[in-house]
């Protein structure tokens, strides 16, 4: 699996070679087709644990009311942003997959959504509550979502862009990562805040 996860995400679906990832996981061809009948089941599996890997703990913060909403989203966002650093193929590997063949992932989305969707209309309820409450603007949880993961893609997806321009040597990319993680919880923490 970690064989085909990193042809998969370097090169792409089209670009991926089963062979390569027999090699690669030192067994051979015909060993992987045993497991995996068809290259689409193999990218399938992959690209379904790369969805549910960001899923998973967004799932479980959002559901966690012992946390205030603005806790839990503060926690989404720096998961999420940390999730990305750990995988910084993974946002152009979605995005790409998700461009070039969205026919072939229809029922895959479909179940995520469904997930997601679930997870959402809890929160929502909960935000709605601290809105009643006067804790903070009312807000629609699949709008702010969009926010937070746009902000926290781009960083990942540009992120040699930005160290080029700015010139930054490791040390200082790691200080503006960090910078901008903050940055980013602070924009949606100053959207939802009650005026």
């Amino acid at each position: 699996m970690e064989a085909a996860e990193q042809e998969f995400l370097t090169k792409g679906y089209d670009g991926a070679r089963t062979i390569s990832i027999a090699q690669k996981a030192g067994v051979t061809h015909a060993m992987l087709h045993y497991y995996f009948s068809t290259k689409d089941d193999l990218f399938e599996r992959i690209l379904e644990d790369k969805l549910n890997s960001i899923i998973a703990p967004t799932q479980s913060t959002l559901d966690d009311s012992s946390l205030s909403v603005t806790e839990r989203l503060k926690f989404i966002i720096e998961k999420h942003f940390d999730y990305l650093m750990a995988n910084p193929l993974l946002p152009n590997f979605i995005l790409n997959e998700l461009t070039v063949r969205p026919n072939s992932y229809t029922l895959l989305l479909k179940n995520v959504s469904e997930k997601m969707l679930q997870t959402y209309s809890k929160f929502q309820a909960d935000l709605n509550e601290a809105v009643a409450k006067g804790e903070i603007e009312q807000v629609n949880i699949i709008e702010l979502m969009i926010s937070i993961i746009s902000l926290n893609f781009f960083p990942v997806m540009a992120g040699q862009a930005i160290s080029s321009f700015l010139n930054l040597n490791e040390f200082e990319k790691a200080k503006f990562l960090s910078e901008r993680k903050a940055e980013n919880v602070e924009i949606i923490m100053r959207r939802i805040k009650k005026h």
